[in-house]
């Protein structure tokens, strides 16, 4: 994270994934800001291909336009990715 916001456009959050490991699903969480769980893979999977992804995440039922969010990602090695929107 950067310090900046990703914007979600019509509902959606729009990002790209290269990742170097193969796997069928992205794991991914999406906290508030009170650092609460709000999606997950579980109720929206996506799948993933080796080398570079993107995606579009339907976030349209979370966002309010005035608090942001963060997406976190889990790759096969346990490391974390993090990306802030609002």
């Amino acid at each position: 994270m950067d310090g900046g916001y990703t914007p979600v456009v019509f509902g959606r959050l729009y990002f790209s994934y290269i990742e170097e490991y193969s796997s069928n699903a992205l794991k991914y969480k999406v906290f508030n800001k009170q650092n609460q769980v709000v999606l997950t893979d579980a109720s929206q999977p996506l799948t993933i291909t080796t080398g570079e992804s993107r995606f579009n995440l339907n976030v349209a039922g979370i966002v309010n336009g005035t608090d942001y969010f963060i997406l976190e990602i889990t790759n096969v090695k346990n490391e974390k990715f993090y990306l802030r929107f609002k």
